[in-house]
């Protein structure tokens, strides 16, 4: 009895065993589930991209690195350059955003059910491969999933295998051609701006660029290495490389030669451009021409305000550079008058009475503040009559700086001239300061 019992057993082992044997080995490979594979795109073998949505239809073709958008509409050129970050944009969700899920054929119906015989979508994708060959791949993309889940979508590469794409596809996809459009002037950053030019129809008006950590004119040569007001010449930049653009129609032509050119550069040898003209293509609008954009573009006339800048409009215009903190002694000379002025713990004082003064600091931070209000000339006029003179000294007695101060009838009113001794120019500045310095001081008017 045990013996037949051992034996029921073994056999009962070995049918698990054939059992088990045969359901890990495939009876037939036709009948194996083949998992669907979805385009493998990688952004450097994309060529072009071909889009037909509801919102329009365009075309994105990549020439060496740069990549440009054809609209194919009235209103818009045959060509432009193309946003890189909403190509990118784009690069991404055709490499990297992968299908849901494929249908199983419990799910799959007619191409109708699923809108699938007209797609809302259509994308033609070419590839290029390391051997220059082209080849192309084309996606579909059909009905929203009755759930929400998604959209029905198939591709050229996979016949007959029905995927379940993101709604982020439609979303990424459905837009007009002028979406695409890169409708900036200059592609350079800000930050990265290290000279501006600035040319109008005579020639250069100015040229500034950056040195130790602020910026200087290279032109005009009278201003050679003198220091630009940063606040301003930052301004410019910011609001030259944060334009943008209009884009029109081929055929658009600028007449003449423009009136207002600026060159940046940004590193390279060959500077950036933008050209003004005094057309109106549109109403409110300027045409204008970069060499960033392939044709003629449109600005908002606006903007001229912000871009119309002289080389006096950048000027630091500080007339002098005193350290305040050194003086040390104070001296004014007014109509024969001469008032001596010392620092001491407790103050100013006057040197000759003794008595406590007030005011004098911010008198001297004042000067060491003063800005010309229209441009240096090398020589004063006739009419110009010698008014004052200011000296500050250290604590050596060694001067410091020496100021003049000229009333000029020429002039226009409420400007005075002054004269800092050993600078070769003379500045229109405000009266103001020259009218306060004399009511500081107990001086006869």
């Amino acid at each position: 009895m045990k013996r037949w019992f051992a034996l029921a057993l073994g056999l009962a082992v070995a049918a698990i065993g054939v059992a088990l044997f045969l359901s890990r080995t495939p009876l037939d490979k036709s009948r194996q589930t083949v998992e669907p594979v979805w385009p493998s795109v990688t952004v450097d073998s994309v060529r072009e991209i071909s889009i037909a949505a509801p919102a329009g239809r365009y075309v994105l073709t990549r020439e060496d690195k740069v990549w440009y958008v054809r609209p194919g509409e009235a209103s818009l050129p045959a060509k432009a350059k193309a946003d890189p970050f909403k190509v990118a944009a784009l690069l991404d969700l055709l490499s990297l955003n992968k299908p849901i899920r494929a249908l199983p054929s419990a799910e799959r119906r007619d191409d109708a059910a699923l809108g699938l015989d007209r797609p809302r979508i259509r994308i033609s994708v070419t590839l290029e491969s390391k051997d220059q060959a082209l080849s192309v791949v084309e996606l579909s993309l059909g009905r929203a999933v009755p759930s929400g889940e998604g959209l029905y979508a198939v591709n050229s590469m996979n016949p007959g295998t029905v995927f379940l794409l993101a709604k982020a596809w439609e979303r990424q996809l459905d837009h007009q051609s002028e979406y695409f459009c890169d409708t900036r002037i200059f592609s350079a950053p800000e930050d990265k701006i290290s000279r501006l030019r600035s040319l109008g129809a005579a020639g250069p008006d100015w040229e500034v660029a950056r040195k130790d950590g602020g910026f200087v004119f290279l032109l005009p040569e009278a201003a050679k290495d003198k220091p630009v007001a940063e606040s301003e010449v930052k301004l410019l930049i910011h609001n030259l490389t944060g334009l943008r653009a209009r884009l029109l129609p081929d055929g658009t032509r600028t007449v003449g030669e423009p009136w207002l050119r600026y060159e940046l550069w940004s590193g390279g040898a060959v500077p950036e451009f933008l050209e003004i003209f005094g057309q109106e293509p549109l109403p409110g609008m300027i045409l204008a021409r970069s060499s960033w954009q392939p044709g003629p573009v449109a600005l908002d006339r606006d903007v001229l305000d912000q871009l119309a800048k002289s080389g006096f409009d950048l000027e630091g215009r500080k007339v002098l550079s005193l350290d305040t903190g050194k003086v040390q002694f104070f001296r004014i000379v007014l109509g024969g008058q001469l008032l001596n002025m010392e620092k001491t713990q407790d103050g100013w004082m006057d040197s000759a009475t003794g008595k406590a003064l007030r005011g004098i600091d911010m008198a001297l931070w004042r000067l060491s503040d003063v800005k010309f209000e229209a441009a240096a000339v090398p020589a004063l006029p006739p009419s110009a009559d010698e008014a004052m003179t200011c000296e500050a000294r250290d604590k050596s007695g060694a001067s410091l700086v020496l100021l003049r101060f000229y009333t000029d009838i020429g002039l226009s009113p409420g400007l005075c001239w002054l004269r800092v001794e050993g600078s070769p120019l003379c500045y229109p500045v405000s009266a103001q300061l020259f009218k306060d310095l004399q009511g500081l001081f107990p001086l006869k008017k």
